[in-house]
């Protein structure tokens, strides 16, 4: 499917696993004196990062996670999360699933938090 070298492909499993860049390069036979650095490199590697993303797909699909199901969760925590820096994480993380652009984010997220806000005033 995507071309990876033995330890790029071990990297793609470590990330998903530990969802830490340096830490996946380090247990994956990468320097450990550069991780980070080399962590950064295989992210912007177009077919790692492919592969990265096939497999979180991969692995949704096989635990029934669905678009709509994280929506549903994240509304659900932005409506009620009692701080709110809570609440502009879990919208924050609604915009980006939704693919909203930077451009039109801070619009979107705005808008959605004044309708968290009106909906914890009248409760």
């Amino acid at each position: 499917m995507f071309k990876l070298t033995p330890r790029q492909a071990s990297f793609v499993d470590k990330y998903i696993e530990l969802n830490n860049g340096a830490e996946a390069a380090r247990q994956s036979g990468y320097s450990t004196r550069s991780a980070r650095t080399i962590a950064a490199q295989l992210m912007a590697n177009l077919n790692v990062k492919e592969a990265i993303e096939a497999k979180s797909r991969e692995i949704a699909e096989q635990r029934g996670i669905t678009r709509d199901n994280a929506l549903e969760i994240l509304w659900n925590d932005a409506r009620n999360a009692p701080k709110a820096v809570d609440r502009k994480g879990a919208v924050d993380s609604i915009a980006k699933i939704m693919g909203w652009t930077k451009e039109n984010t801070s619009l979107n997220v705005g808008y959605f938090t004044q309708v968290v806000d009106k909906t914890e005033n009248t409760t």
